[in-house]
C-alpha cells in the first residue's frame, strides 16, 4: 500500500542506523530523477538521527561560466563527480567534507552557501540523480533509487521547473531531454538499486525492496 514520504523516512532512519552499527562508516546513495522526493526524503530521515547527514551533489554543478552558457543542467549530469567521489572516499578515510558552494537552480549559478560535514558524522546520505552511476560500490554501502511512471515524472517536473522560472515552452522543448537522460541511465540506475522508491497518486510512495545489500 503507498505510504507518505514522511513515513518511510522512519523506517529508512532506522534501517540505516541498524546497519551503521557492524561498519564505522555507512554511505547511500539517493539517486533518481529531479522533483521525485530525494531531497525531502534526505531531510526527513536526518531528522531522525543528528549522525544522519546529507551530501549535496548540486553543491558540484559548475557555474555557467565553468560549463559555458549554453549549456543548462537538467538534473546533475553535469556536476563534478571526480571530486563527489573523493569527498565520499574521503568520508569513509574518517574525515570530514567541506565543499563552500550550493547551487541556486532558478538563477542556474552556485551560490556561497555550501556543505560542513563533520568527520564525527557516520551515515551519509548522497543526494544526486545519477548517483547510483558515478559512485561505485567500493565507497557506497546502500543504493536507494527514486521513480515513477513518466505521466507522473511529466506532471511533478512541469510543477519544478515552472516554480523555478521557466515557461511552458522552455519546459516542452526540455521534457525530451529528460526523458533521454532517465531512459539512458534507469537501466543501470534499477540494476545498482538495493531498494526502489516509486511515487504513485497523490503523492504516495511504493517500496520496492530489490536486495538486501550488494556489499559484504
Amino acid at each position: 500500500m503507498p505510504v507518505p514520504l514522511a513515513s518511510l523516512s522512519q523506517l529508512f532512519a532506522d534501517r540505516f542506523s541498524e546497519q551503521a552499527r557492524s561498519r564505522r562508516y555507512l554511505t547511500v546513495a539517493v539517486s533518481g530523477d529531479g522533483a521525485l522526493g530525494k531531497s525531502t526524503f534526505c531531510t526527513l530521515v536526518s531528522r531522525h538521527n543528528r549522525k544522519i547527514r546529507t551530501l549535496s551533489v548540486d553543491g558540484y554543478i559548475p557555474s555557467r561560466a565553468e560549463r559555458g552558457p549554453e549549456r543548462l543542467p537538467l538534473g546533475d549530469e553535469l556536476a563534478d563527480y571526480s571530486a563527489v567521489r573523493r569527498a565520499v572516499a574521503g568520508f569513509k578515510a574518517g574525515e570530514g567534507i567541506s565543499n563552500p558552494r550550493s547551487y541556486d537552480h532558478v538563477s542556474g549559478q552556485p551560490v556561497d552557501v555550501g556543505q560542513s560535514i563533520a568527520a564525527d558524522t557516520n551515515i551519509l546520505l548522497i543526494d544526486g540523480g545519477l548517483a547510483s552511476i558515478y559512485l561505485p560500490q567500493d565507497i557506497i554501502d546502500y543504493y536507494v533509487l527514486f521513480d515513477a511512471p513518466d505521466d507522473l515524472r511529466r506532471v511533478v517536473r512541469m510543477e519544478v521547473d515552472l516554480s523555478r522560472g521557466y515557461t511552458a515552452r522552455q519546459f516542452d522543448r526540455n521534457w525530451a531531454e529528460y526523458l533521454s537522460i532517465y531512459r539512458r541511465t534507469s537501466a543501470m540506475q534499477r540494476q545498482a538499486a538495493n531498494v526502489i522508491i516509486c511515487l504513485s497518486e497523490h503523492r504516495l510512495y511504493d517500496l520496492i525492496e530489490v536486495t538486501e545489500s550488494h556489499s559484504s
